[in-house]
C-alpha cells in the first residue's frame, strides 16, 4: 500500500514538485501541509504560477498514484491561506460535507490559530484587534483597514516569547480575511517578520549575533525569506459527524530554525 501520509504532486511546466504531508484524512476531509510560496488558490497577480487546488483536482481527472486508493471523484478547497504563510490546509472530499463545512466558516464556528514571528516588543502579554478589513483601493493584492466599508475581523494576540529584535506570537481568530493577522499585527505596531508587504524587515543573523563574522565571498542569507506566520490549527465540530476535529501542523523548518537563533542569540 501506497504511503498515505505524503501527497506527492507536481506542476511539469514549472519543474516543481511537492511531498505534502497529510495531517488529518476522513469524515469528508483532506487536511495538507502546505509549504511557503505556493498558491492555494488562483490570483491575479501570479497568473502563471501554480494553485495547488487546480493541480490536485488535476491529478483526480487524470488518476494520479495518490489518488488511486482514494477514489475521490470529487475535491474543493475549504479556506484559502498566504501564498507566504505555511500552515493547514483544508479541503472537502464530499460535496455535502463541503457545503456544510463553508457555512460552519461563514458562521464563525471554525477556530484558526497562526503562530508568528513579529517585530516590536508588546507592553501587553494578550490583546485584541478588532478591525474591518476591505481590499487596497489602487494595490489590489494588498488589504488595509476600512472602518466604514471594510468586513468584521477580529484577531485575538497572545505574546509567547520575547526577544531583542521581536516576539514569537500567537494569532486566534474564526474570520479569515485575506492577509487578516499580517494587517492586524501591523495595526497594533508589530508587523511580521519578513512581511514586506506590510512593514515587516527581514531577520539576519548578523543582527542576533554580537560577534557575527560571515563569509567574505558571500551575501548574507535572511533565517527567514517571507512572512514569518504559519496557520499551526484549527478547530471544529464536524457539521455532518458531531465529531470534535483539531488538525495541527509543526512549524516548517525555515520558521523554527529562526526561531532557534532568535532563542540562542535574540535575548
Amino acid at each position: 500500500m501506497a504511503d498515505q501520509k505524503i501527497i506527492k504532486i507536481s506542476a511539469p511546466e514549472k519543474r516543481a514538485f511537492w511531498k505534502l504531508p497529510v495531517l488529518f484524512e476522513g469524515n469528508g476531509l483532506l487536511a495538507l501541509e502546505k509549504p511557503s510560496h505556493l498558491l492555494v488558490s488562483p490570483e491575479k497577480q501570479r497568473a502563471d504560477d501554480p494553485v495547488l487546488t487546480k493541480i490536485l483536482q488535476r491529478d483526480i481527472k487524470q488518476g494520479a498514484a495518490w489518488n488511486r486508493e482514494r477514489g475521490y471523484t470529487f475535491l474543493d478547497l475549504l479556506y484559502t491561506v498566504d501564498f507566504e504563510a505555511s500552515g493547514v490546509v483544508l479541503f472537502a472530499t464530499d460535496k455535502d460535507v463541503f457545503t456544510a463545512m463553508r457555512n460552519l466558516i461563514g458562521s464563525r464556528q471554525v477556530d484558526f490559530q497562526f503562530t508568528v514571528l513579529s517585530h516590536g516588543n508588546s507592553p501587553d502579554d494578550e490583546f485584541v484587534v478588532d478591525l474591518k478589513l476591505a481590499p487596497h483601493p489602487t494595490r489590489r493584492w494588498m488589504m488595509r483597514i476600512n472602518r466604514t466599508k471594510g468586513k468584521q475581523s477580529l484577531t485575538a494576540v497572545r505574546i509567547k516569547e520575547r526577544f531583542r529584535f521581536g516576539q514569537l506570537v500567537e494569532c486566534e481568530t474564526q474570520t479569515l480575511r485575506p492577509h487578516q493577522v499580517r494587517v492586524h499585527l501591523q495595526a497594533a505596531d508589530h508587523p511580521v517578520m519578513g512581511d514586506a508587504l506590510y512593514g515587516g524587515d527581514i531577520l539576519m543573523l548578523s543582527q542576533l549575533k554580537r560577534k557575527y563574522r560571515g563569509k567574505r565571498t558571500e551575501v548574507e542569507k535572511p533565517l527567514i525569506d517571507r512572512a514569518a506566520i504559519h496557520l499551526s490549527k484549527t478547530a471544529f465540530e464536524h457539521p455532518v459527524s458531531g465529531d470534535r476535529i483539531e488538525i495541527e501542523s509543526p512549524l516548517p523548518k525555515d520558521l523554527a530554525v529562526a526561531l532557534k537563533y532568535l532563542r540562542q542569540y535574540g535575548r
